[in-house]
């Protein structure tokens, strides 16, 4: 079940974040919907967390991954906000000197 949730986080910041969808991310945002989907982590952490369940659930035919989404939606969340802290740390350090 921590894989499931690592894949989760990883899938979560690769739609959040990662440049290799670039070209699908920047048409969606221009839709209202999909520009506040695709902002926000939990949202797309539960998102993630339906399809990383549902493939968890066919794989090893475990109901438990019906939960994940609301696993998932929090840790991503939580994720996101470590990270963006650490980045304001980096960039405050890096500013003072």
């Amino acid at each position: 079940m921590i894989l499931y949730i690592f894949a989760c986080i990883g899938l979560t910041f690769i739609i959040k974040y990662g440049s290799i969808l670039n070209w699908l991310r920047s048409p969606l945002v221009k839709i209202n919907f999909f520009k506040e989907l695709l902002s926000c982590s939990l949202c797309i952490g539960f998102w993630s967390g339906v399809y990383i369940g549902m493939l968890g659930f066919f794989i090893e035919n475990d109901s438990r991954y019906v939960l994940l989404p609301l696993i998932s939606a929090p840790i991503c969340w939580f994720s996101d906000c470590v990270i963006g802290v650490l980045q304001s740390i980096e960039i405050y350090l890096d500013n003072k000197k």
